[in-house]
């Protein structure tokens, strides 16, 4: 039997985490002479923003991996039966990626004062969805245990199709934050190269 999710739970602590002053992102008078490009300027003020990216990163792969499980439980029609072992298996998997992007969540709000506004954004969509994907795996993962013969019901179902739209959301999301991670970096870089000064 499936256990249910941890993600609740680390959604509250990343929640406390985010209510504790931070300080480290502080910068040292006079220190801001010492910095000769942009972006190197750019990750003083906000330390954590390429940890956020590769964070990110990883919620992607794991919000993909979560969509083709839960595609793979779509798939299971009635012209043959979906084998309860074989959806307890996918659903395991798909409950493993669920807790893990809470936890990279989990992260994400702990550095959230750190980070570049947009990439706060990114975080509390993330946040939003994760919320819905755990609370729909948890429905999911009881229905599952206790209709072991009922798995074409279309209460189950819709779980497994806005588990499924729900992982969708989440790799759009982290596409949109990668891409425009990247073209940030690019333009900075440009900057750098035809001697812009950091503003």
């Amino acid at each position: 039997m499936i256990k249910t999710l941890m993600l609740s739970a680390s959604l509250s602590a990343a929640l406390v985490l985010f209510s504790v002053p931070l300080s480290a992102g502080t910068v040292e008078p006079g220190s801001a002479n010492k910095i000769s490009s942009l972006s190197s300027r750019i990750r003083t003020v906000y330390p954590d923003v390429h940890a956020a990216d590769r964070l990110f990163a990883a919620v992607h792969d794991s919000a993909q991996q979560a969509a083709d499980h839960a595609a793979n439980l779509e798939s299971f029609d009635s012209a043959e039966p979906p084998s309860w072992h074989a959806d307890n298996e996918e659903l395991s998997y798909l409950k493993d990626e669920v807790n893990d992007m809470g936890q990279r969540l989990g992260r994400l709000e702990a550095i959230r004062g750190e980070v570049a506004p947009w990439q706060v954004r990114t975080i509390n969509d993330l946040a939003r969805t994760l919320r819905l994907m755990a609370d729909n795996a948890n429905d999911a993962i009881r229905f599952e245990a206790s209709h072991h013969n009922d798995l074409l019901n279309p209460t189950y179902q819709l779980y497994l199709d806005n588990l499924y739209n729900q992982a969708t959301a989440v790799v759009q999301s982290t596409d949109r934050a990668l891409d425009y991670a990247k073209v940030d970096r690019q333009y900075r870089d440009l900057r750098h190269d035809l001697g812009f000064k950091a503003s």
